[in-house]
């Protein structure tokens, strides 16, 4: 059984094998149907059932400023220093050593710090996404590898394929 469209991308979705899932259930070939389904990317979001077109739904666009500006709420807190010059921000040690907690709870509530030092907010540490699966590693590279637009759904020739699935099902009573 050659499979030749995962030798430029990964096998991520059923669609991909055709009908050789199919065929390796109608004929005796359990190995070759347990191999397929191995191969299959772990995450079933990424199946074809689940990328089927739908309606989208518009509703009224409501901004985290606009709410902000409606409830009168101070400014959102950073979770990221925007610049390495913010540091010198946490200059506590002092007043921890004096045991001035009560004075750092006050300055964090009149101005709040940042909760990280790191700007990028999506960052992952590398030992921890090589430790992950294939699928999760190439969506998180931004690689052009995994789709990205919903795909057309083509009814006729789904509908086409479960006849004959049907049809050639060994529990289908023969006609003779």
């Amino acid at each position: 059984m050659a499979i030749t469209e995962t030798t430029t991308k990964p096998l991520l979705e059923e669609a991909q094998l055709g009908q050789r899932l199919n065929e390796s259930v109608r004929k005796p070939m359990h190995s070759d149907f347990s191999l397929m389904l191995a191969m299959l990317v772990d995450d079933v979001r990424m199946h074809s059932q689940f990328h089927l077109p739908h309606d989208e739904i518009t509703e009224p666009e409501v901004s985290d400023d606009s709410l902000r500006r409606h409830f009168s709420l101070p400014d959102k807190a950073p979770l990221a220093l925007s610049q390495i010059t913010q540091i010198g921000q946490y200059g506590q040690a002092e007043l921890a050593e004096k045991g001035l907690f009560s004075s750092i709870h006050l300055t964090n509530m009149l101005k709040e710090k940042p909760i990280a030092f790191r700007n990028d907010k999506c960052h992952i540490p590398s030992n921890v996404l090589e430790n992950t699966s294939l699928y999760c590693q190439l969506k998180h590279q931004k690689s052009d590898v995994l789709p990205t637009k919903r795909k057309e759904f083509d009814a006729k020739s789904w509908l086409q394929t479960l006849q004959n699935t049907v049809v050639n099902s060994p529990l289908q009573p023969q006609v003779i």
